[in-house]
């Protein structure tokens, strides 16, 4: 909500600016006013640039209780590409400080498509075969870490072409409360991908979306698979093998 406003006074300030430095009649000189002309151009392009960033669909919801909280982030596919060097890959903050068993429970949301079984039996042996967490099919109990797997419909608008919705997925903590509590924390959480557009049943938005259920956060490499813009790719980089390593205290 800060950032909003923020961002509206900012725009504010910049429109007094531009009418000022812009208009012929300015008792300015025209040199200056050219210089701050080019100035305000650009700080008009960062200001946009920003703006669009915060209202891309990478943080769906977050929710956080006395007993539970809930990320839930998406991965997206756009119709260009951006470089970064950055490796590390990210932790959801709910995720980060937490004492969780690296054994899980998968299941299916009734009437989830054959296709979309696949894609998450692939990327759930992808995350097995890293010897970080085990993945075991089944519900589990209620005091056992569980994934639910499933789809979702969401028809981007007029207003989002530039970029279309694959999927959503984060974990929900459950943890208890009260003098002698465990300080073991219950991961609930869930991974859906959005079966309105084709490109969203593959093994790279199931793996990416699966890396959210599990505690990892988007990554601003390219190589990694919680790039936020889906690249293909589908092999789990060292930042994020280390992430997870981080999260299940190996």
């Amino acid at each position: 909500m800060h950032q909003h406003r923020g961002f509206i006074s900012f725009m504010i300030i910049l429109a007094a600016g531009a009418f000022l430095f812009g208009n012929p009649h300015s008792p300015i000189p025209q040199v200056t006013r050219n210089a701050w002309q080019q100035r305000l151009n650009q700080l008009y392009q960062n200001a946009r640039l920003e703006i669009t960033q915060l209202n891309e669909p990478s943080i769906r919801s977050t929710s956080q209780a006395t007993s539970q909280s809930t990320t839930k982030q998406s991965s997206v596919a756009v119709n260009h590409s951006a470089t970064s060097a950055v490796n590390a890959t990210p932790i959801l903050p709910i995720m980060q400080g937490k004492k969780i068993s690296s054994t899980y429970y998968y299941h299916y949301d009734t009437g989830t498509p054959n296709n979309v079984h696949t894609v998450f039996e692939q990327a759930v042996k992808l995350y097995n075969a890293t010897g970080v967490v085990k993945l075991r099919p089944g519900k589990g109990t209620n005091l056992q870490n569980q994934l639910a797997f499933g789809t979702y419909h969401k028809q981007m608008t007029a207003a989002q072409l530039g970029s279309i919705e694959l999927g959503e997925g984060g974990p929900q903590l459950i943890e208890q409360v009260g003098p002698g509590a465990s300080d073991v924390v219950i991961n609930h959480g869930s991974a859906q991908l959005n079966i309105t557009y084709d490109q969203s049943v593959s093994l790279s938005v199931s793996v990416h979306e699966l890396g959210h259920a599990l505690g990892l956060d988007h990554s601003p490499d390219q190589n990694s698979v919680m790039y936020p813009i889906d690249q293909g790719k589908t092999a789990l980089s060292d930042g994020d093998i280390n992430a997870l390593k981080q999260i299940y205290q190996q």
